[in-house]
């Protein structure tokens, strides 16, 4: 894993990888090969989310477990994989000493396409997150698809969330890139703590 990442100049590449798209079964989703195309997209796509799993090993190597305990990616999707299709993270180089951070990131495709833009960051940089700088717009009602269904002021009913250790290791099942905190206490250094909890 970690010796896959290489640098060149100022960035960091991770390791190709294949996305995954374990939500193609489900029903009138865009993960759906026909809703895929239904809504305009090329099939059934890979969710944003399975892709922030591809950080871990990025990040535990140039920021350690700091990273996992201070750390943000913030990523604005341009480009929707299909199953199978090669993703990997490009990342700057964060410069030395500085505990406060952040950095410039990208995911790019094996056919050259820009699949994510943001940034990541440790600790508590001046600089907001990617998504915190862009311009929110308002689609005209007749212009939305997959959120057709909302309107202006709904807000999302708070939930707990817990995650069986069998539907970790489900989730592991599609993760290419396993960072040994997911499944052992980090480090040892948090007794309390069975394992973090992957991104995906």
């Amino acid at each position: 894993m970690a010796d896959d990442i290489v640098a060149r100049e100022d960035y960091v590449y991770g390791e190709w990888r294949r996305a995954i798209n374990p939500h193609a079964g489900i029903a009138g989703s865009i993960h759906d090969e026909a809703v895929g195309k239904k809504v305009g997209m090329r099939g059934g796509v890979v969710a944003g989310i399975i892709h922030f799993d591809l950080y871990a090993p990025v990040v535990a190597k140039l920021f350690g477990q700091r990273w996992f305990e201070r750390g943000t990616v913030s990523l604005f999707f341009t480009y929707a994989l299909l199953h199978g299709e090669e993703v990997r993270v490009v990342m700057q180089v964060p410069p030395k000493d500085v505990r406060d951070v952040q950095v410039e990131t990208r995911l790019e495709s094996r056919d050259g396409h820009t699949v994510a833009t943001g940034t990541v960051s440790v600790g508590s940089p001046a600089d907001k997150p990617y998504l915190q700088t862009l311009e929110l717009e308002s689609a005209r009602p007749e212009e939305r698809r997959i959120l057709r269904e909302l309107e202006v002021g709904w807000e999302t009913p708070l939930r707990e969330v817990w995650e069986s250790g069998e539907a970790v290791k489900k989730l592991l099942g599609n993760c290419e890139d396993v960072v040994e905190w997911y499944s052992a206490s980090p480090l040892g250094v948090y007794p309390s703590c069975h394992s973090v909890v992957l991104p995906t």
